[in-house]
């Protein structure tokens, strides 16, 4: 069965970019890569969009995608305020990571769902293989990183390990991702890990889950927060608590290998290439020339 449900991570504010991302045109026709990622999630067979926003979004949020999902599917926004936190978390503005947003969705979603970035771009082939996928536990989108990195500056990557049968092994989360020359470095990959090429295995944070995520994501942000060093400073992200809940046992994660193109906006200098990309796929006729 597809997953029917789409929840959308909306609640950036894009301080690198310089504005929310999710709300940034990169079309003349005014159309955000969101637009296009709803268009190949709706061709999926999705029917519920459940978008996961800041209190100081939803207005915008409403405004621009409702309409277009009108007679579609669903709409229905979330805050990712609203997470059920664990109690005794220190004070921070920070954003507590994309582990914690998705919480915010619990009451939200009743089956299998996909959860994705409002920012990225994921082409229709990664919505037709993540559909095509075989069921029973959670699924990953797992993308070259070659065909991942922003010509203008380090991006975030989570590295993610297969074996032989097609599952998740291990994956950890790596900061500014870039190119040096012939290589591709970052800042924080931990020892032992493979030394990064553009054939890597990455994550963009497109994943398939039934509603055991739910409680692997509050066993796992309550270990978070049991760290006050890695509480006060650090993320909770979803590789962090696929992570745990394989650490024990919990669950299988199946890969499923897409080609993208994958296109993202990162820094400003990204808008120009991704508007580009954009019309380069409606030259080939990927896409109609107005998408609704």
């Amino acid at each position: 069965m597809i997953p029917r449900t789409l929840v959308i991570l909306a609640a950036g504010l894009g301080t690198r970019f310089g504005g929310p991302k999710q709300l940034t045109p990169v079309t003349p026709q005014g159309e955000t890569l969101l637009d296009f990622t709803l268009h190949d999630a709706l061709a999926a067979g999705v029917n519920e969009v459940v978008f996961i926003v800041r209190h100081e979004l939803e207005q915008q949020t409403r405004q621009r995608f409702a309409p277009r999902l009108a007679g579609r599917a669903s709409f229905s926004c979330v805050h990712q305020e609203n997470s059920r936190l664990p109690a005794g978390l220190p004070v921070r503005t920070r954003p507590w990571g994309t582990g914690a947003a998705v919480l915010a969705a619990r009451d939200a979603v009743t089956d299998r769902f996909w959860v994705l970035n409002a920012d990225d771009f994921y082409g229709r082939d990664s919505f037709t293989r993540m559909a095509a996928a075989p069921l029973g536990g959670w699924t990953l989108a797992g993308f070259r990183l070659g065909d991942t990195l922003a010509d203008s500056g380090g991006v975030s990557r989570a590295q993610c390990l297969q074996d032989p049968d097609g599952y998740l092994q291990a994956i950890t989360e790596c900061r500014e991702v870039r190119r040096q020359g012939d290589d591709i470095i970052c800042d924080d990959q931990p020892p032992g890990w493979p030394a990064l090429e553009a054939s890597t295995l990455v994550s963009m944070n497109f994943w398939g889950f039934d509603r055991t995520i739910f409680a692997a994501l509050e066993a796992g942000f309550e270990a978070f927060a049991a760290d006050p060093a890695a509480a006060a400073a650090s993320e909770f992200n979803l590789p962090d608590a696929v992570g745990f809940a394989m650490s024990r046992g919990t669950t299988e994660v199946r890969v499923v290998p897409v080609a993208g193109p994958w296109i993202g906006l990162t820094h400003p200098e990204d808008l120009a290439r991704s508007a580009e990309r954009i019309a380069s796929l409606r030259r080939h006729g990927i896409y109609p020339a107005s998408l609704w």
